[in-house]
């Protein structure tokens, strides 16, 4: 699935000719701190950040502020997965979308990618979440997908956690069951460690009550 998928509508961008002062405007009502800037004939020419022109004086145009035409990108082609990881990487609020010879198609933002996710079903509140702990060698998809698959239960969605300094990776599953406790026991009788989120929502609601009450207590002090 490409990043077309993840094009966030709502993203203004900014034309060299534009002063510092209208491109803070835009930025404002834009609620972003940095957004592309085109040139005449829609190609990407550089990302503007707030802070970039807030060191020049504000009647210049952007065009004379010396923006660096160093940036992140990612081409219409890219996996969705690729937003992700630059987002995650740069910790921009939004990243252009360009074709290959540098034509603007569109904007990634950080909401985008969440609602993404959120309508995909893989962060909502369907079903309930495992996270499973194992060396890298030991990782198979298909295995996990077997094993879950024998209890009635269905992968909705997969994050992987692995940090290059070791041997041992996390995976998260988004599962279509509310009730992971068949999943989980089948699991570690295969020898993986799995840490369960499931909550029943009589326990959720208890403790909702409970942190309410905790809260009501202490404005009373």
């Amino acid at each position: 699935m490409t990043v077309d998928f993840l094009i966030d509508n709502t993203v203004e961008v900014l034309a060299p000719e534009m002063t510092g002062d209208q491109a803070l405007r835009i930025m404002g009502d834009s609620y972003s701190a940095v957004l592309p800037m085109l040139d005449a004939e829609g190609k990407l020419l550089a990302m503007v950040t707030e802070d970039h022109i807030l060191s020049f004086d504000l009647e210049l145009k952007l065009e004379e502020m010396h923006i660096p035409q160093v940036f992140p990108a990612l081409n219409i082609k890219n996996h969705f997965t690729d937003a992700i990881r630059i987002l995650g990487q740069t910790k921009l609020q939004v990243i252009p979308i360009v074709d290959d010879k540098l034509y603007f198609k569109g904007a990634v933002s950080a909401i985008s990618v969440m609602e993404y996710l959120y309508d995909s079903g893989s962060v909502d509140d369907r079903g309930a979440s495992i996270l499973i702990e194992m060396k890298h060698i030991d990782y198979s998809m298909s295995e996990l997908a077997r094993l879950i698959e024998s209890e009635q239960s269905k992968i909705l969605s997969s994050f992987i956690f692995s940090d290059a300094a070791s041997d041992v990776l996390q995976l998260s599953l988004r599962l279509n069951t509310a009730d992971t406790r068949h999943v989980v026991a089948t699991l570690e009788r295969f020898g993986y460690k799995v840490f369960d989120f499931s909550l029943k929502a009589e326990q959720s609601d208890d403790r909702l009550r409970d942190h309410i009450d905790s809260f009501l207590s202490y404005l009373q002090i």
